[in-house]
């Protein structure tokens, strides 16, 4: 009802009201505004882009204003390779994912693969061909491991090569393969100060000899034991 509204009020409750009767199909108009378009942006050396195509198509099932850019995030991130994942709708009828792939360092307990802040991730067969180094431990001791790794491999820079696994043992205590297969056994307390000290002595004395060697035990306080590989197996290169 509006008596007693002077002319000029009269006029502009008028235009509101048809201004609100306007309204109305437009708004029906732009639910109604369908995606034509998707565009996915990433490195994709991991991730297949047909995949994740696919994903963000399930998730596009409502008008370009009215889809749900946070569940095509979250779908998006569901993928094995994805660590991070944006979504924005760009006008009139495209939306713009982006993801960022992850990147491994090292395996973990033969069964999944690390990154560099300690993070597993599940590989789903994508992993095959990597060259990793294998990490291995107890239950919640990935980043204890790998930034003895870290520590470890400083240490041994002397040496040369790598290391190609590192074992966190349940009882303590460390077991390391190099790269050309020798393995380093530490007690537990013992870590980058003893295979440094190592690195030195070995660097000066046995270097050239590391590859004859199967195992050397670093559990003495006063110096090391060495263990010869079997004379047939270094006769053969192995």
């Amino acid at each position: 009802m509006i008596l007693g509204l002077g002319p000029r009020k009269l006029l502009v409750a008028s235009l509101l009201v048809a201004l609100a009767a306007a309204a109305v199909p437009m708004v029906q108009r732009l639910d109604g505004h369908k995606v034509n378009s998707v565009r996915v942006a990433g490195d994709f050396r991991y991730v297949s882009r047909y995949a994740l195509e696919n994903v963000v198509a399930d998730q596009i099932t409502k008008g370009f204003f009215e889809v749900d850019v946070e569940a095509v995030r979250a779908a998006s991130r569901a993928l094995p390779w994805v660590r991070e994942a944006s979504v924005r709708r760009v006008w009139p009828d495209s939306l713009h994912v982006a993801i960022v792939e992850r990147q491994p360092i090292a395996r973990w307990n033969d069964e999944t693969l690390m990154e560099a802040d300690g993070s597993l991730f599940e590989p789903h067969g994508r992993a095959r061909g990597l060259n990793l180094p294998m990490l291995a431990g107890p239950a919640q001791s990935e980043r204890e491991v790998l930034a003895a790794y870290g520590r470890f491999r400083t240490a041994l820079g002397p040496l040369g090569g790598g290391i190609e696994s590192l074992r966190l043992l349940e009882r303590g205590g460390w077991r390391l393969v190099l790269v050309n297969g020798t393995t380093l056994v530490l007690a537990e307390g013992q870590g980058a100060s003893t295979l440094k000290r190592f690195a030195r002595a070995a660097a000066k004395e046995i270097a050239e000899h590391l590859d004859q060697i199967e195992q050397v035990d670093l559990r003495y306080a006063g110096g090391f034991a060495v263990r010869l590989k079997q004379v047939s197996e270094r006769a053969s290169g192995g």
